[in-house]
This record gives C-alpha cells, sequence and structure tokens, in this order.
C-alpha cells in the first residue's frame, strides 16, 4: 500500500461531493416546503414511502445518510419510527414538526427515541438545507475513518479520505456514505482480516448478534464498482465464517502521484 499523504488535521470536515441520498417517511399532502423539491436541486437522491414499515424493510437496501420523518405515515406514529430506526442504525434522523394540538408532544417523543433534529411547519428551504447539510457534517465528523486523514494508494485505485472520494485509473467512482465508511476501514486494514461483526458494528451501529444482510449486499456493491471481475474478486476476499480482507491488486502498482509518498502514519491501524 501507497501512502500519499497522511496529516493529522482538526479541521472541519466538508459535506462529501459523493452520492447523498434521503429517505423521506410521510405522506407529502401538499406541504408549503416540499422536501424533495428543496433537496434535489442540491444533489439529494431522494425516495419517499408514506408507510413507516415499508421504509424499514428497506433501510439497509436504500442505505440512506439521512432520514427525514414527516407527518401522515399510515401505519405507526412518527416517534415510533424514530425509535425503530435508531435501534437499527446511527444514520442522522430529521423530523418534521406537525401542526395542531399535540405536536409538541409528539416532536419531543421524537427527540427522546432517536430523532436527532426537529423543523416546524411551515419549513425554511433555506434552513432545511442548512439543518441536513449540518446533520451530514456532525456524521462524517464521527465517521469509521475521520481519526486518519490523507489519501492512500492501491494499484489504480485512490481513496481520498480528506474529500471521502475514491478513484479507479484516475477517474472518480460514485459512493454512498456507507459505501465510502466500509471500504475506508478494510483498506487501512489493509492485509489484515476484519470480523464481520466489528464491519456491523463500526459502519452500521449494529450489534454483533444482529442478523442481517446488509454487510454482504454493501461487499457487492463495492467489487461491482472497484473488481475488474467482481465474481472473482481479487481486493476485497471474503474470509469464510470470519470477514473481509482488502488485498493489493495483483499486479502490485502503485497509483502515482506528485506529491512525494510516506509510509503509514502513526494515527492509522497497523
Amino acid at each position: 500500500m501507497t501512502v500519499f499523504w497522511l496529516m493529522p488535521k482538526e479541521q472541519t470536515p466538508q459535506v462529501s461531493s459523493m452520492a447523498k441520498r434521503v429517505l423521506v417517511i410521510g405522506g407529502n399532502h401538499g406541504a408549503v416546503c416540499d422536501t424533495e423539491a428543496v433537496l434535489g436541486p442540491e444533489g439529494w437522491e431522494c425516495t419517499r414511502r408514506a408507510k413507516g414499515e415499508e421504509a424499514l424493510a428497506e433501510l439497509g437496501d436504500l442505505d440512506p445518510d439521512l432520514v427525514v420523518v414527516e407527518t401522515g405515515i399510515l401505519d405507526m406514529t412518527p416517534s415510533e419510527v424514530c425509535a425503530r430506526i435508531r435501534a437499527a442504525t446511527p444514520v442522522p434522523v430529521a423530523v418534521v414538526k406537525a401542526k395542531g394540538s399535540g405536536a409538541d408532544r409528539e416532536a419531543l417523543a421524537c427527540l427522546s427515541r432517536g430523532a436527532d433534529v426537529y423543523l416546524d411547519r411551515p419549513m425554511d428551504p433555506d434552513l432545511l438545507v442548512a439543518r441536513v447539510h449540518a446533520q451530514i457534517r456532525r456524521a462524517t465528523r464521527y465517521g469509521a475513518s475521520s481519526h486518519v486523514r490523507g489519501t492512500l494508494g492501491f494499484g489504480d485505485i485512490a481513496i481520498d479520505l480528506d474529500a471521502r472520494q475514491v478513484y479507479r485509473r484516475d477517474q472518480p467512482v460514485k459512493m454512498t456514505r456507507k459505501e465510502f465508511d466500509l471500504l475506508s476501514i478494510l483498506a487501512l486494514h489493509q492485509g489484515q482480516i476484519v470480523e464481520s461483526g466489528q464491519l456491523l458494528s463500526s459502519v452500521w451501529g449494529y450489534s454483533g448478534d444482529c442478523r442481517t444482510r446488509t454487510l454482504e449486499v454493501h461487499i457487492c456493491r463495492l467489487r461491482a464498482k472497484l473488481e475488474a471481475d467482481p465474481a472473482n474478486p481479487q481486493i476485497i476476499v471474503t474470509v469464510p465464517r470470519v470477514g473481509y480482507m482488502f488485498r493489493e491488486a495483483a499486479d502490485g502498482t502503485s497509483r502515482s502521484s506528485g506529491q512525494s509518498s510516506r509510509r503509514r502514519s502513526a494515527g492509522a491501524p497497523r
């Protein structure tokens, strides 16, 4: 592995240029500020589900960077949705407070059961965008690879930990936040076996006894984006009944850089 530069910088992370996904749960009944209409032009991929159970069942596959819980959920209360989300994943959750009597009680219930922030109706579009970006910056700051900075080089793959961007053959590779976090952990432990339970805990916040195919699905996505032959992986390999290992491409070549190369910094795992 070639490390181009690794510095212990303490700057505030910027919002990633990667694909950003928001899952909106609830019915949009002529709202003054339409969540999708506001976040779409900001580069967000928005998915709406009217039923809580449907949204929760798809949470792992949709892999959102943020969940917005609105009113009008057909099969459960907003606070129940927040509690179920928080039990499954540490993804940031924003709640849009309903109008009318009992709205304050419901907002407080959501916050006490896992929501990170709530917004009043009618929503100000600029405030919605600012709050969303603030939640993503917070999640990124405490993400899996935030303690190590720099660019890692593995053959024709480069992982920029500062910009949270991956390149293959000098071309940017579109990734979700969870895909990047997963790849970063594996790459920082290059040549070592990382147990499945450790990955589920570090990336999704799942407990060790959690049964889910989320990890396998994301590994398949990474292989499809990075491997020459995803069906015969050479970079992200499975260690049966244990976990996964990231290893350098078979040719072992290092990606060239205009900056001087350095070995792994003291802050990187060994």
